[in-house]
């Protein structure tokens, strides 16, 4: 009888050393599988508003000189109807429109990791940390109608 229960307690005491070990490695794995998420979900809203622009724009340029192309796409692509920016960094210094035989609306985005924006610098605990921060470049070339 004495056996098994200090067999039980020795069984509780591994499962715990083996919960330490495991868990620090699964909460990285799932940091990084919604960090790689939220890349694509927010890449994928991007190039959306570079759609609906360069579909307006294809359409309208006619009427329009090109100063107004430019801010009114420049607008479609970074704010909402309510003027609020759609994505988080996103800025009308990001959009570049060229206007010639076609619309080419290029952004560069500068995406920053919401869950680790700096990762720390094992090597150098005395340095800032390493950034992770970079740009997500996205483009598209319509044929004026």
């Amino acid at each position: 009888m004495m056996s098994s229960i200090k067999k039980r307690k020795k069984q509780q005491g591994i499962a715990a050393v083996e919960m330490v070990v495991v868990l620090p490695v699964f909460l990285l794995l799932l940091a990084i599988v919604i960090e790689i998420s939220n890349i694509l979900i927010e890449y994928s809203i991007l190039t959306r508003q570079q759609q609906v622009a360069a579909r307006y724009l294809s359409e309208m340029h006619k009427f329009k000189t090109l100063a107004e192309i430019q801010n009114i796409g420049k607008d479609l692509v970074v704010f909402n109807s309510e003027k609020k920016p759609i994505l988080r960094n996103l800025t009308r210094n990001d959009v570049k429109i060229t206007v010639l035989n076609t619309i080419i609306i290029t952004t560069n985005y500068p995406y920053k990791a919401i869950i680790f924006p700096t990762i720390p610098n094992f090597s150098n605990l005395s340095a800032s940390g390493i950034n992770t921060e970079f740009n997500l470049r996205a483009s598209i070339e319509v044929t004026r109608l």
